[in-house]
Formats: structure tokens, C-alpha cells, sequence
């Protein structure tokens, strides 16, 4: 059992590359969800959804905490996932919940913000994956749940301004600046997730 489970009362296995600021933005994610709140969704999803089993939700829901891990990172990456963009609507449900989880996570709202249906930005979701494969281990799941990865490549406008721009300027334009105050580590790792843009 994981240190963070004894204080939670459920699994907060995402598979996580070791990262000791992505570990701490993980346990603050689970905090912020709490228990409580994690019941009443998967009471929602389940009741909805009946033939769902509960290790398929579990898989859900491990990708929908994934992405909110994301968000915290990359404030305007897009949902791309209809199995998973149905729990989001379920929390959303629970407004004074998901007010309160949104606030305690990154200090405002997580507006809700799914791609449209035939109309993807392959670039975006370039970037999605990038971003996702360099955090997580696939899980058993994951390639099913998000329709793959990798089959979309970042357009030339978006490595252009990469290529041409200073890490500080990219922070600003791609990244969640707030988190530098509460986690002032979050700046060398962006710096080197840009390096590893740069050199891709």
C-alpha cells in the first residue's frame, strides 16, 4: 500500500514516471477529490451506466485523474476521450463539489473544455500525447480509452515557436505559470520538458 492510500481510503495508482514534483501535484489532486466526493461519482457513472464493471470505471477514472494532472500542467490541453469526458460530465454534476475540488487543486475553476466531434486539431492532440507519454506509463487500458496516441503530429507553427523562442516566453505561452508559486521546482521541469521538445 502506498503511503498517500493510508490517509485516503482509495487507490491513487496512476503509474506515474518517478518525478517528486509530479508525485506531490499527484497526492494534492487526490486530497482535493477526496473520498467523498470520488463515492458520489462512481455511484453516478455506475448507476448510469450498469453494464460498466467496477475495474472498467476504476480504469476510467485513473485516466480522467490523469488528465486533470495535465491540466494542472498544460492549462489549455483538451479533452479527447468520450469514456472519460463522461465521468468529467458526472462531476460536473456535483457543482459545489467540483467548485471545491477545482479550487483546492489549482486555485480556480476547470472549465470543461472536450474537443468537437469531426473537427479535432491534430496538433492539439500531438501535443496531448507528448505531453501524457512523458508522465504516465500506459496502462492496460490507456491506448483504448484515448484512441490511441502518436497519430497526429504538432503542426509547423507550434515547433517554429518552440525553435524560435526562449524558455521563458514558452513557459508563459504553454505552461501553467501559477504553479511556479506553490511549487517553485515546476520551473526547472518545465525547462527540461522543453529541452526535450527542442531536441525532438
Amino acid at each position: 500500500m502506498k503511503s498517500n492510500e493510508v490517509n485516503l481510503g482509495f487507490s491513487t495508482d496512476m503509474d506515474i514516471y518517478e518525478n517528486s514534483l509530479i508525485k506531490k501535484i499527484e497526492l494534492k489532486l487526490e486530497e482535493s477529490i477526496g473520498k467523498e466526493y470520488y463515492e458520489y461519482i462512481k455511484y453516478r457513472v455506475l448507476e448510469k451506466n450498469p453494464n460498466l464493471s467496477d475495474q472498467m470505471f476504476e480504469s476510467r477514472w485513473i485516466e480522467m485523474k490523469r488528465f486533470f494532472l495535465i491540466k494542472a500542467l498544460v492549462p489549455e490541453v483538451t479533452m479527447f476521450s468520450e469514456k472519460v469526458d463522461d465521468i468529467w460530465h458526472e462531476m460536473l454534476m456535483y457543482t459545489k463539489e467540483y467548485y471545491r475540488f477545482s479550487n483546492s487543486f489549482i486555485g480556480e475553476m476547470i472549465h470543461h473544455h472536450p474537443h468537437i466531434q469531426g473537427s479535432i486539431d491534430h496538433s492539439a492532440r500531438a501535443w496531448f500525447d507528448w505531453i501524457y507519454l512523458h508522465l504516465f506509463k500506459l496502462k492496460e487500458n490507456s491506448w483504448e480509452l484515448w484512441n490511441g496516441f502518436l497519430l497526429n503530429k504538432l503542426n509547423k507553427q507550434f515547433i517554429e515557436f518552440v525553435d524560435t523562442n526562449t524558455n521563458e516566453i514558452i513557459i508563459k505561452k504553454l505552461f501553467n505559470v501559477k504553479l511556479l508559486m506553490e511549487y517553485p521546482e515546476s520551473e526547472d521541469y518545465y525547462n527540461k520538458l522543453i529541452k526535450k521538445l527542442k531536441t525532438n
